[in-house]
This record gives structure tokens, C-alpha cells and sequence, in this order.
């Protein structure tokens, strides 16, 4: 069974797109057959992986009901499903159809690849496109800025998951919280990291700050391949060793 991960946080700069592209590079390390999706209209994703604009996009499947076969683009460290800004107009198009939830869902079903794990990076908002990966998915990842303003919400985040699972009707099987940017030298780092730790349900692996990662998309290079022996790589294997461990 495929395990489906949709990667989601109402707040921007806490990890999400960097996590999605990690640990789609890192399963592919571990022989494991990856697909990422980009949903969100901003296409962090999409332009961190590939180094020419799209001509068709997550848009052409939901809106235009192209066959999802035809928009996956094959790179060294993974398959992609792009997006760009014109998915922002695409959400007014959707809103009034019936069944506009399941969109992406029935669309996943009809990929003739087999994959391992479906790694979707969602808009930073409960928005229609949010919605589609949840229904998609039976896992969440939220990452989590170890930092004192990215606590703000995350309440509120899980209670509108957990609401958003009961209406649609789905199970999850994991919701986790993973604790990024941790900045040992930081006293409040640190504090926010066991704060998470005793009141959510996270993940194993803490991801420490890393410099490296802000080469990502500059080389189209995974992190593995920019230093193979930062911190980043480091935890973002720990993290993919975890994953690999879920339940389907």
C-alpha cells in the first residue's frame, strides 16, 4: 500500500517545502519509488526541483481533468507533480462543483507508476487544495519551527485536521509534529523543542538549523548530494528511516 504524506502548516518559513523535497530525495536513496505533488499556488516545490518553468501542473488534474499520467515530470531524486501561481484562480473554478474534495484522490488512483510514498507540500491554509491532499493522504506531517512564534496556531492547526478528518470521513494514521530549525545555541530553541515533545505527538527526529539548506533549489541538487555529511542530511535520514518504519 502506498503510504500517502501530506506536509502542512498554516505558517510560512517553518520547513514544509525543504522537508517535502528531503524526504523525497531520501526515500530515493533508500530505493523506494517517490512521487511529490505541489499544491500550493506559491511553488516552492516546483521550482526547488526543476530548473525549467512547467507546461502543465497540478492546475491541468483538478481543473482541467488531464490525465495525472501526463503532468509527472521524472527527475534524478524523484517524480513531480508541479504547480505554479495560476492555481490560485483555479480554486474559484472548483468551489461550486460537487465533490471537488476527492479530485486529487481519484486522480492518484489512476497512476499506472507504482510508488512506494506520495509526498504532498500543501498551501499554508485550510483551503480546497488542502483539503484534496488530506482526503488523498493517511499520514500528516507538521513541521514546526522550534521558536516561540511558531507554536502560535498549532493548536488550533491539529484541532482543525482532526475536525477536517471527521467531516471527510478518513483515517489518518499518523499526524505528527516535527520540530525543525532546532538551534542548540539558543536556550528558547531548546525549550520550545521538549514543549513539543510533552504536549504534541511528534516525530523522533528533531532537524537541526543547517546553512546548507538554503542551497536547495539553487543546484537542483537534493541535500544529500550539496554535503552528504551536514546536519541537514544527517536528520533528514533519521527522519526517512522513521517513515519508512509507520504503518501503512
Amino acid at each position: 500500500m502506498t503510504k500517502i504524506i501530506s506536509i502542512i502548516n498554516f505558517k510560512g518559513g517553518v520547513g514544509k517545502t525543504t522537508t517535502t523535497h528531503c524526504i523525497g530525495s531520501g526515500l530515493t536513496l533508500k530505493n523506494k519509488k517517490v512521487l511529490l505533488i505541489d499544491t500550493d499556488p506559491q511553488a516552492s516545490l516546483t521550482f526547488t526541483a526543476l530548473s525549467e518553468t512547467p507546461k502543465l501542473t497540478i492546475k491541468d488534474i483538478l481543473v482541467d481533468q488531464k490525465n495525472i499520467n501526463d503532468i509527472i515530470i521524472e527527475t534524478k531524486n524523484f517524480d513531480i507533480i508541479p504547480s505554479n501561481l495560476i492555481l490560485n484562480l483555479a480554486e474559484r473554478q472548483l468551489t461550486s462543483k460537487f465533490g471537488t474534495e476527492k479530485l486529487l484522490k481519484k486522480a492518484i488512483n489512476k497512476l499506472t507508476k507504482n510508488y512506494d510514498y506520495i509526498i504532498i507540500d500543501c498551501p499554508p491554509s485550510m483551503n480546497l487544495f488542502t483539503v484534496n491532499a488530506l482526503y488523498a493522504s493517511n499520514h500528516v506531517l507538521i513541521p514546526c519551527e522550534t521558536e516561540l512564534l511558531a507554536l502560535d496556531g498549532l493548536n488550533l492547526l491539529i484541532q482543525t485536521l482532526n475536525g477536517t478528518e471527521e467531516d471527510l470521513d478518513i483515517s489518518i494514521k499518523n499526524t505528527l509534529v516535527l520540530p525543525t530549525k532546532l538551534d542548540k545555541r539558543k536556550k528558547v530553541s531548546k525549550e520550545i523543542s521538549e514543549h513539543l515533545k510533552e504536549n504534541f505527538k511528534t516525530t523522533k527526529t528533531i532537524i537541526r538549523t543547517c546553512s546548507k539548506l538554503n542551497l536547495l533549489g539553487l543546484t537542483k541538487e537534493s541535500i544529500y548530494e550539496i554535503d552528504s555529511s551536514s546536519t541537514a542530511s544527517e536528520d533528514y535520514k533519521n527522519l526517512v528511516e522513521e517513515i519508512i518504519k509507520w504503518d501503512c
